[in-house]
């Protein structure tokens, strides 16, 4: 029988792990670009949000201070600090909803984080046998 040399083992080894590494920051790679694809539509509802809200806000804002400012018998102060605080309120939740959605969005590569996990503990193992293969290549 033609049992392999320790070189041979050794630099399979290496080549095993090249191999591996190579092929798990691929996965990482198509792992993030899911994730970016499936946030980019988020962050361009997001864009269009806020640029139709504030164009449309600024008259609606002039709109109700004017109008709430007259109904208050000119006290167009105090109108002005109601509709801020309405506005700024209505804001926040809006900030908020839209923070959640992104956060619901998977960005951790779950499968490279498990593939490499599997490929320590199987490089370990590997190492581990090597005195093994050694010991049992010498008594032949």
């Amino acid at each position: 029988m033609n049992e392999p040399s320790v070189n041979t083992l050794v630099r399979r080894l290496a080549d095993d792990m090249k191999r591996l590494v190579h092929d798990e920051v691929a996965l990482a790679k198509v792992e993030l670009r899911h994730a970016g694809a499936a946030l980019a539509p988020q962050g361009v509802k997001l864009g269009m949000a806020v640029g139709l809200a504030f164009g449309g806000s600024l008259t609606l804002i002039a709109f109700l201070v004017i109008g709430l400012g007259e109904l208050l018998s000119g006290n167009y102060w105090l109108s002005a600090l109601i509709v801020g605080v309405i506005c700024t309120a209505a804001g926040g939740l809006l900030v908020q909803s839209a923070a959640h959605r992104i956060a619901r969005i998977q960005l951790v590569p779950r499968e490279t984080t498990s593939a490499v996990r599997e490929s320590a503990t199987w490089a370990k193992q590997e190492v581990k046998d090597i005195p093994a293969k050694l010991t049992s290549n010498d008594g032949e």
